[in-house]
């Protein structure tokens, strides 16, 4: 899954309040979504040394590798704090076909880029899901 326009696809961060609100902090002009699943192995004398999985178990992750512009000076901070603060934020990220995922994530990864000839301050960041991904499909 990828994005293409930033103004079609858009980062937002939850308000951490009763009920939570999402912000919007920056248009997407590059994104990637990769989904990883661990299993447990379980083997045993039956399976004739073949290798045999104990489902579901494991763990699955969600990842985001994107590239952006804030909307505004405030939103950069805001992301900037987020990525030197190491503490898990609920996230919503919207892709360009309308298609959207929605969970705790964690910047493992954050880059601030020199602004372009434009005058926008864009941005690079790694984020890994902590917890339940909720994913729709447009």
């Amino acid at each position: 899954m990828s994005a293409r326009s930033g103004m079609l696809t858009m980062i937002k961060i939850g308000s951490n309040t009763d009920p939570e609100f999402f912000h919007n902090l920056a248009g997407l002009e590059q994104a990637r979504l990769s989904i990883s699943q661990q299993y447990l192995e379980n083997n045993h004398v039956a399976a004739n040394g073949w290798r045999t999985a104990a489902l579901p178990a494991g763990r699955i992750s969600a990842e985001i590798v994107a590239s952006g512009v804030y909307l505004d000076l405030r939103a950069g901070r805001l992301l900037r704090q987020c990525a030197l603060d190491g503490a898990p934020r609920n996230y919503l990220v919207y892709f360009e076909k309308g298609d959207w995922i929605s969970a705790k994530f964690l910047i493992t990864e954050y880059q601030q880029q020199q602004a372009d000839s434009d005058s926008k301050e864009r941005f690079r960041l790694v984020m890994q899901s902590i917890g339940h991904v909720v994913h729709h499909t447009a």
